[in-house]
């Protein structure tokens, strides 16, 4: 009764002192883990325990846990970003987040505020469909290169990973590798999504560079009985026959005895013993049917009595038990068969798989049973670090980049990355809206200055969801033409006079000609509103084709998972917007 006295219903608004410091508070969290430069956090919790160090955003987003139910929506709809679309989950928490504050603190009515985004969107969305848009370029399925570009400029953005730029390189590739391994997979979906782990197992070394990582076809699972496999395979090896083929069962129930698989047994009066004694008699007799049709390998997802497995290892069959549920529904893609789940029937022939090579691996300090079946599609990528935590970060990050890399077959259209379409694309939603102000005033029943006000907030909020942190010790500049990012160092920002490389590698300027970002909020109030006249970057205009600007970005986001991360961003802002109050128990 105590614990039920200290809940207490609390009732906030979205204009209240607590919850706006309660969202910028979240903003500056976020925002300081975004991009290479981004800092690196050390989650736990108030209980103590262990502590996990993250720059992801699915594991990050995971961690915190708010009250607040308006920041358990912003965080759930990036964490579901991040889950559907591999990428830009801490962007759409960080534009939403920034469409939110910034929303309060402009003088704008909030209701107009709503009604204009959503036509902002809807203009910038038609935006980044036009072909005129400049910021965007089709990639072919043979292009390694771009492909191979996406991943990892996706790796070398996660700063916990520490990798260098030959060790992302080497990642990205064996990414790619395994995605094409499983491409039949992804084939025969067709329209629907396919999940990380059929076809793919990542396994994580840690304690080796991660330049030692690699791939291979087929599956490894870890031994703990490596004297027993070694015996057995000389014996497969000894023979006048080798054998080609090796037959292979999956049992998902237990074999120690402590099935709940009855047997259609009844017993009167019974002790556990002679229960025991009687499943065990059962199974030997299933044992034998499996040496009959010339079983090689049994694998169990759950324990193995020692007398079934001597009976096992009399009948020259291999045992290899606790398996878990992961493992085994991986064997059971590469053997191509189903699972065991009762002794009282007998074995069928879709019971029966197969594996066609056999072998002992040693990766690091631990030794693997290596399992191959050509016409079956599995690959496992092996991933290695000195630290845990390293690896818990890769591994997670790899698989954000194969839901990516599905996402890219499907519809392979990627933007020009490290901020620079954002910035791109304000500038080319400033200059519809200055073609377009007649139509759009009629439209939102608001003055020229009201939808110019409405624009650059929306613009701001945007630019500033991609801006870095003044603590990386960078400063910020973007051209007022054409858009795109630039960074430069703050101690050598006024000695620098040579043109620059944007951030994706496409556009170059001079530091005279670009505009400094601020490094602080502006009000609208006192914030230049931005009126070109010049139209001609709505065809799009590259500020030089000198030998260093690349015709390819360096920089590439998947033009899908980015879309959508935008849209689902002011829609969830307009929703925090409209709402009025936010009801929620909280522990005192």
């Amino acid at each position: 009764m105590a614990s039920l006295e200290k809940l207490q219903i609390q009732c906030r608004k979205l204009t209240d002192k607590h919850t706006a410091e309660s969202l910028q508070v979240l903003s500056d969290l976020i925002a300081m883990t975004i991009g290479p430069h981004g800092g690196i956090k050390i989650l736990g919790n108030a209980c103590g325990g262990h502590l996990s160090l993250t720059t992801l955003s699915s594991r990050l987003l995971n961690t915190l846990t708010p009250t607040n139910p308006l920041m358990k929506l912003i965080l759930t709809a990036a964490h579901q970003q991040v889950c559907s679309y591999g990428d830009a989950g801490l962007f759409t928490a960080n534009l939403t987040l920034n469409l939110l504050l910034n929303g309060l603190r402009t003088q704008i009515d909030r209701q107009f505020l709503m009604k204009s985004n959503a036509t902002l969107l809807c203009l910038l969305l038609d935006s980044l469909q036009s072909p005129d848009f400049p910021c965007k370029m089709m990639v072919e399925i043979s292009d390694v290169e771009s492909w191979t570009c996406i991943a990892r400029g996706m790796l070398l953005a996660k700063p916990l990973c520490g990798l260098a730029q030959d060790e992302a390189h080497l990642i990205a590739q064996l990414l790619l590798k395994v995605f094409i391994i499983k491409l039949p997979i992804v084939h025969s979906r067709q329209s629907q999504m396919w999940t990380v782990d059929e076809g793919i197992h990542i396994l994580g070394i840690h304690g080796q560079s991660s330049n030692q990582s690699f791939c291979c076809q087929g599956l490894l699972l870890e031994l703990n009985n490596l004297s027993e496999v070694k015996d057995w395979l000389c014996k497969q090896n000894s023979r006048n026959k080798p054998v080609s083929v090796f037959k292979t069962v999956i049992v998902n129930i237990s074999m120690a005895g402590d099935s709940d698989d009855f047997l259609d047994i009844i017993f009167e009066e019974s002790s556990l013993e002679s229960l025991e004694e009687s499943f065990l008699i059962y199974v030997e007799d299933y044992c034998r049917q499996m040496s009959m049709l010339d079983i090689k390998i049994v694998f169990c997802q759950k324990v193995i009595h020692p007398r079934i497995k001597e009976l096992l290892r009399d009948k020259d069959i291999l045992a290899i038990d606790r398996l878990g549920l992961e493992h085994c529904s991986r064997v059971l893609m590469l053997t191509g068969s189903y699972p065991i789940s009762s002794f009282s029937s007998p074995i069928t022939a879709d019971q029966v798989g197969s594996v066609d090579n056999i072998s002992i691996m040693d990766i690091g300090k631990k030794v693997f049973l290596h399992l191959n079946q050509t016409s079956a599609v599995m690959a496992t990528l092996v991933l290695s670090a000195y630290i845990d935590e390293q690896l818990e970060e890769l591994k997670a990050l790899s698989k954000n980049v194969l839901i990516v890399f599905d996402h890219l077959l499907r519809n392979p259209l990627v933007l020009f990355g490290g901020g620079c379409w954002q910035f791109c694309l304000a500038n080319f939603l400033r200059q519809k809206v200055k073609l377009k102000h007649k139509t759009l005033c009629q439209e939102l029943q608001c003055s020229s200055h009201q939808l110019l006000k409405a624009c650059e907030y929306f613009c701001h909020s945007l630019e500033q969801s991609t801006q870095i942190q003044t603590s990386s010790g960078l400063k910020s500049y973007t051209h007022s033409s054409i858009g795109h990012f630039w960074t430069v160092d703050k101690q050598f920002s006024d000695l620098e006079s040579c043109p620059k490389p944007c951030m994706c590698g496409t556009a170059k300027s001079k530091l005279t000609e670009l505009t400094s970002l601020p490094e602080e909020y502006i009000s609208l109030d006192n914030r230049k509103l931005h009126v070109y006249e010049n139209t001609s970057v709505l065809a799009g205009t590259f500020l030089s084709t000198n030998d260093n600007v690349f015709e390819k970005p360096l920089l590439m986001d998947c033009f899908v998972s980015w879309r959508n991360s935008l849209e689902t961003s002011v829609k969830m802002a307009n929703m925090a917007l409209g709402t009025s109050q936010f009801i929620f128990e909280s522990v005192h």
